[in-house]
């Protein structure tokens, strides 16, 4: 009897020579992750898929995949570096399909309303405990490249709990009337842009400040894929 773990270990073999580079003190690119990228295509159409519903992640999801289904992106992207301590228990792995239009399963507000969801206009942040340190991954698993945007809140691109309300409460000014006086304009701003390829995968701060990039490409019948991992370490 053949188990899912013996067909995740087939698909998710990591590319011995890839290669990472930091782009920025909270972003890194790893290029050519997987061996056999598309066997972690096919392994996706193995998970039910849910309507995203908790936080404020729109689009839909895959169900959770064990803790341990992370560890030989850390062990083999990031070799020996201090990122080895991260707590097994605690990391998460899932696919992520975002679209044009996304939402929540439950959102009732219209899209126009809900900028950081929906076609994702403005950045958010994964981590506000500020004892807690985790590393985002997000490999891409579409045949085109993707962009994920990095931005500034008043010249700092790390967010800690004393500026989450001060952020939160501007962000909820923001609309698409005012979206280009209330962006880019020295309080939030996009500072950096990063595109990556089909098995590039992007690792960052959770703390920073990112937004997905949706543009009309995107449906939900042809979504855009990304496998997400989470990997909370020792502070």
């Amino acid at each position: 009897m053949k188990t899912v773990d013996e067909i995740w270990d087939w698909a998710a073999e990591v590319n011995p020579d890839v290669q990472i580079e930091e782009l920025a003190e909270y972003v890194s690119i790893a290029r050519n992750v997987y061996k056999y990228p598309d066997r972690v295509l096919e392994f996706q159409k193995l998970l039910t898929k849910w309507e995203s519903a908790d936080g404020d992640k729109p689009g839909v999801n895959s169900l959770a995949l064990p803790a341990w289904t992370g560890s030989n992106i850390i062990n083999n992207v990031f070799g020996d570096h201090d990122e080895n301590d991260y707590i097994l228990e605690e990391s998460k792995s899932e696919f992520i399909y975002f679209y044009k239009n996304n939402k929540k399963k439950f959102e009732t507000d219209p899209l126009s309303e809900v900028l950081y969801t929906g076609n994702c206009l403005l950045p958010h942040h994964d981590v506000i405990d500020d004892d807690t340190k985790v590393c985002i991954g997000l490999v891409n698993l579409n045949h085109k490249s993707i962009k994920t945007g990095f931005w500034s809140f008043n010249n700092e691109v790390l967010l800690y709990e004393k500026d989450i309300d001060y952020y939160d409460d501007y962000i909820e000014e923001i609309n698409l009337d005012n979206y280009h006086e209330k962006t880019n304009n020295g309080i939030l701003d996009q500072i950096l842009t990063v595109e990556y390829h089909f098995n590039d995968a992007i690792f960052y701060n959770a703390r920073a400040l990112h937004n997905p990039v949706i543009d009309d490409f995107y449906t939900r019948e042809n979504p855009r894929m990304t496998l997400r991992f989470y990997f909370p370490y020792e502070s």
